[in-house]
């Protein structure tokens, strides 16, 4: 190619490491076409870009020279975000509170918020501005009482201790409950913030069959089970028999939310969990150690 650019100059500005990459680009393929030894294919193949493009550039360094070729020209805008700071805070509280299932739920608030129609994909775009997360909720029975949740951690150590269990004498603690069997609500991904533990409140309705369970908190980790139709003081003494059955060294304090049934072995002593709060346990941090 025959051309008013020194092929130094070019060169010359390769040299210079603050180049953008398209600019590095179009530099490499001047050079070859001032070269004069190779066809416009040719070239494309080499930098990577159709030969009308090259032929687009060729063109631009034959009428304005080097500052033509590497003008850097401002992208276009897209459209304007209906998405403001405060519309963005006020979305990120009901991600943080669990209140849309679906992008549709969020789409329908920001609609009514923000008085215009949005598609689905920008709906997904805001989400991901505000680092939405869907997660599978932990379910809360509708009656359950966070106060007493606290109120139970908070004495929990106090109990254990009015025991008066003698500091020589062994010590197993077990925690025990029954499941109930039947029609269980189905508990969904929510859209939620990143890092958000988010709960969904239910309302389980049972077609009843129980099956009793006690895990070990430390020591052997053993866990003993008992099916039953029904659930009745009788069933639960048996199940409380069926526990001190498994000590060979005779002395249980356990964990139940219930009162206590007729034939309630003697060795075992009772502390009560708060009622529907099923995740009264170590690994939620709710039960706290034992002293």
């Amino acid at each position: 190619m025959d051309g008013k650019v020194d092929l130094q100059a070019v060169r010359q500005r390769l040299k210079n490491k603050r180049l953008e990459g398209r600019q590095r680009q179009r530099l490499q393929a001047a050079q070859m076409g001032l070269a004069g030894m190779h066809t416009l294919k040719e070239i494309a193949a080499e930098v990577g870009v159709h030969p009308r493009t090259i032929s687009t550039w060729m063109e631009m360094l034959r009428e304005g020279g080097l500052e033509s070729l590497l003008a850097v020209r401002p992208r276009a805008k897209g459209p304007t975000s209906w998405l403001d700071e405060a519309t963005a805070r006020q979305m990120q509280q009901q991600l943080r509170e669990g209140k849309w299932r679906r992008a549709e739920d969020a789409q329908g608030w920001l609609e009514e918020k923000l008085g215009c129609k949005l598609k689905l994909v920008t709906v997904y775009k805001y989400l991901g501005k505000c680092e939405a997360r869907l997660k599978v909720p932990r379910p809360i029975h509708a009656r359950q009482e966070p106060e007493a949740v606290e109120t139970f951690r908070a004495n929990f150590r106090a109990q254990l201790q009015g025991k008066e269990i003698a500091r020589t004498q062994r010590v197993h603690i077990w925690v025990e409950d029954e499941a109930r069997f039947g029609l269980q609500p189905v508990t969904r991904r929510v859209w939620t913030s990143k890092g958000v533990e988010v709960k969904a409140v239910v309302h389980p309705r049972y077609k009843w069959g129980y099956t009793f369970g006690a895990l070990e908190l430390g020591g052997a980790s053993s866990a003993e089970f008992l099916h039953t139709d029904t659930v009745c003081q009788q069933a639960t003494a048996a199940f409380y028999r069926q526990l001190a059955a498994s000590d060979k060294e005779g002395n249980l304090n356990r964990s139940s939310p219930h009162n206590l049934p007729l034939g309630h072995p003697g060795e075992i002593k009772s502390i009560f969990i708060v009622a529907v709060a099923p995740f009264c346990s170590y690994r939620q941090g709710v039960l706290p150690d034992a002293p």
